[in-house]
């Protein structure tokens, strides 16, 4: 992401056109009711690296690749409680 627009910023006329014009318009959205496992798939499959979290139809949040790859990490250093 940052070596595109290292690339890119020599070309003036893309940094001025407003960001409608290059943004994803077909946005894959999950909601705060889906899993961590549903989501690093969802993620995994379709490539994506930011994914924004809806609840009733408006923006609750972005969950990133980082965000999971750190709760993995937390979760396998926190070992399940014995029953």
């Amino acid at each position: 992401e940052q070596g595109a627009i290292a690339i890119e910023a020599p070309r003036p006329a893309l940094l001025d056109q407003p960001v409608s014009a290059v943004c994803t318009t077909d946005v894959v959205t999950a909601t705060v009711y889906d899993s961590v496992a549903e989501v690093m798939e969802l993620m995994t499959s379709r490539r994506i690296r930011h994914l924004p979290v809806t609840s009733t139809g408006h923006l609750y949040g972005v969950v990133s690749v980082g965000d999971l790859v750190l709760h993995r990490l937390y979760t396998l250093d926190d070992p399940a409680p014995e029953a």
